[in-house]
């Protein structure tokens, strides 16, 4: 079951990103420091054919799928994978639980999907608080002190695991209350967007939003909408790293939910930041 999980995790997203434009370009000195794509790969990993990933991830997002169903899909989309690499090893996933607790207090304190805030962590540096970034950046988060001390973050001591933490998903916060505070934005998408904002910068999110509302796409929305504007007018990393994050962030969210299928009650519908129930 653990394997059938990280066969569907690896799926979710990594097709969308073969249809955006393939220019690359290399990271800016972003909120979290340069590099931000140095532990993984990421989408670049993987290889898989199935024409209804898309749509499936639509349902998914909209809350329309149970477990079970998501189970039988893994198991259908498996059949058609040549070759899968799994999204993260146990260990990957030990040292998520270490450190769960303090992503779910300063997740709720600032109201970031907790799972989320992991996955930033995990693409940043593998949950590893010793990472040092070349720009200076530090620990679990890969956060610039820089940012740390501004005052729209205020946490000085980010070589200690906890404020590194609180700092990070604080920024994020601040980026999406900030930047994508309209009703018309949903959490998930503020907070996608925003972090797609670590690597361009919040204002050049702002054109890439104006131009997809020109272009007729939804400026409200990532996913196959605004990322389209920025791999194609700025380059494939910026949402590369977003999907990344997103993949691992399905990562925690499907090895939860089978953990919740394990215990007295059985399995419940997936339920988090993007609002399904």
């Amino acid at each position: 079951m653990p394997h059938l999980i990280q066969v569907f995790l690896t799926l979710a997203l990594c097709l969308h990103i073969a249809a955006c434009d393939n220019h690359t370009a290399p990271y800016p000195e972003g909120i979290f420091g340069p590099g931000a794509n140095t532990w993984e790969n990421g989408a670049d990993s993987f290889m898989h054919d199935a024409g209804d990933e898309a749509a499936l991830r639509e349902l998914w997002l909209a809350g329309s799928l149970e477990y079970g169903e998501l189970e039988q899909i893994a198991s259908r989309f498996l059949a058609q994978a040549d070759w899968v690499t799994p999204t993260l090893s146990s260990e990957d996933y030990h040292q998520f639980m270490a450190l769960q607790h303090l992503f779910i207090q300063y997740g709720e304190k600032y109201g970031v999907d907790y799972q989320l805030a992991a996955a930033v962590g995990f693409q940043e540096s593998r949950l590893n608080q010793d990472a040092r970034g070349p720009g200076g950046a530090i620990g679990v988060m890969q956060i610039l002190p820089s940012t740390a001390v501004d005052s729209n973050v205020g946490i000085a001591d980010i070589h200690q695991l906890e404020a590194n933490i609180e700092a990070g998903i604080k920024y994020v916060a601040y980026l999406r209350d900030s930047y994508f505070p309209e009703p018309e934005v949903d959490r998930m998408n503020g907070t996608l967007m925003a972090l797609a904002a670590y690597n361009i910068g919040p204002h050049r999110m702002a054109v890439m939003r104006e131009k997809a509302a020109e272009m007729g796409y939804d400026p409200n929305s990532w996913f196959d909408n605004v990322e389209l504007l920025v791999a194609e007018q700025v380059g494939k990393n910026s949402v590369q790293y977003v999907a990344n994050i997103f993949r691992y962030y399905l990562a925690y969210r499907f090895s939860a939910q089978q953990q919740l299928s394990e215990e007295p009650g059985g399995p419940q519908a997936l339920s988090g930041e993007d609002g399904a129930s």
